[in-house]
């Protein structure tokens, strides 16, 4: 469990140098997306490493999902709050991945 804690934060760090390149210039930023399809790719297919973030990504955010079902606290009587509770933090995750295009695009950067 350290192992893939240690992943997903080297992943983290990594995405956020990778978004921090939309402040360099339209040159590094493709430059950035260039080097995500071909990275790994005498190994990997061309965009490959990609689809293994996205599979990782889409398994990670099940195991958030169902994480309160064994726990017990899926209950009917929180369901209703687990919900609203996770439509809270996807609103949230969605507004801080927005925030650096408006700004940029709006000129407050």
């Amino acid at each position: 469990m350290a192992v893939s804690c240690g992943l997903v934060m080297l992943c983290l760090v990594l995405h956020v140098i990778g978004n921090l390149k939309v402040f360099l210039g339209a040159a590094a930023l493709d430059g950035y997306a260039a080097w995500l399809r071909t990275v790994l790719e005498p190994v990997l297919p061309y965009g490959g490493m990609l689809w293994i973030i996205r599979v990782v990504g889409c398994h990670v955010r099940h195991g958030l999902c169902s994480a309160p079902q064994p726990l017990g606290w899926s209950t009917g009587a929180r369901q209703r709050a687990l919900k609203g509770m996770s439509t809270a933090v996807a609103v949230l995750v969605t507004a801080g991945f927005l925030s650096v295009p408006f700004a940029v695009t709006f000129g407050l950067v």
